[in-house]
């Protein structure tokens, strides 16, 4: 499959934040479900748990995902 130009751009980036949205874009199953830990997603990015509950925080806020229960989030189509 394919790198989108912007995934592409973007996976260049030093951003911890963008490491994590990238993460999340692609581990999302097909109903925009992702199932997972903030300690998963902190080691397969590389990043602190810290990094990852501020960008979860921030999409939240923004209303880019939902938190269903432990564990268990909704991405939502922008």
């Amino acid at each position: 499959m394919a790198v989108h130009p912007l995934e592409e751009f973007l996976m260049t980036s030093q951003s911890k934040s963008v490491s994590v949205l990238l993460w999340i874009l692609k581990n999302k199953d097909d109903l925009n479900h992702l199932h997972t830990t903030l300690d998963t997603v902190a080691k397969e990015c590389g990043v602190t748990k810290v990094t990852v509950n501020r960008v979860f925080q921030g999409l939240y806020a923004s209303g880019f995902m939902e938190k269903v229960r432990n564990g268990k989030y909704l991405v939502y189509k922008i």
